[in-house]
């Protein structure tokens, strides 16, 4: 229903998505058929994707099709995370999307003046592949500028009632302790994997690790969906991580 560019900027979409968007609405590149293109993202996303300077280069009038565009949110909400996540991997134009994120995580009232850059561009690296829109972030790293997690909200309280289980304390204090042997010197997301496999051959779910991720993810975020869990646990750090899976749940 909206209908000005602000209100699509306000939601969250980067004004190189929205003309991308827009330029794919009754064009496409030479020799291309678009909804091809678009079912096949994941292979031919770089003839899809384009940044300003590449749409003045590949765009021709003989290439505009005729027939009525179709507004496709779901594509509007593709373009823009591939846009996202382009930007967040520039290491020139990555501090442009924290600039843009601050201001939508401090409105929610999330503290991040004392994080360093390089943490905050970390935590929104971490999630950029769930999100969609710039607000997304705040949903799923507003988490990550916090000692605690609130584990009290209407969606963590359900996914306890999913995930918790007799045996899920023992089984995360297994991690736990596998997750402080790692030197600090040695923290990497592959150290984290490392004891999360450990962790699972010793509880004994080697062939049902969700009975082990899930209640781990819930103490970690309070979220059923996010990150991979080791990048998650790596992004938080080891006092973060040792701090929520050791804080045991009411």
């Amino acid at each position: 229903s909206d209908v000005a560019v602000t209100d699509y900027l306000n939601k969250g979409y980067l004004p190189s998505a929205l003309l991308n968007f827009v330029a794919l609405l009754g064009w496409s590149p030479a020799g291309t058929d678009l909804q091809e293109l678009l079912l096949n993202d994941d292979e031919e996303e770089h003839k899809v994707i384009f940044t300003y300077p590449e749409l003045i280069k590949e765009f021709n009038l003989k290439n505009v099709n005729k027939s009525g565009a179709v507004v496709d949110i779901d594509r509007l909400n593709w373009i823009n995370s591939m846009h996202i996540r382009m930007m967040l991997d520039d290491d020139d134009k990555a501090h442009e999307v924290v600039e843009l994120v601050l201001p939508l995580l401090e409105a929610s009232g999330i503290e991040v003046k004392k994080e360093k850059k390089e943490s905050t561009l970390l935590f929104l690296r971490t999630v950029a592949s769930r999100v969609h829109t710039l607000n997304d972030f705040v949903r799923l790293a507003g988490h990550f500028f916090s000692l605690d997690v609130n584990l009290e909200s209407p969606t963590a309280k359900k996914m306890k009632d999913d995930v918790w289980h007799d045996k899920a304390w023992d089984m995360v204090q297994t991690t736990s302790r596998h997750i402080e042997l790692i030197k600090e010197t040695e923290w990497s997301t592959k150290a984290v994997k490392k004891a999360l496999r450990q962790s699972c051959k010793e509880a004994g779910v080697k062939k049902q690790q969700s009975k082990l991720m899930m209640p781990i993810r819930w103490l970690l975020t309070g979220l059923p969906v996010g990150a991979g869990l080791p990048e998650t646990i790596y992004a938080l750090g080891k006092e973060r991580t040792l701090h929520r899976i050791q804080r045991e749940p009411n």
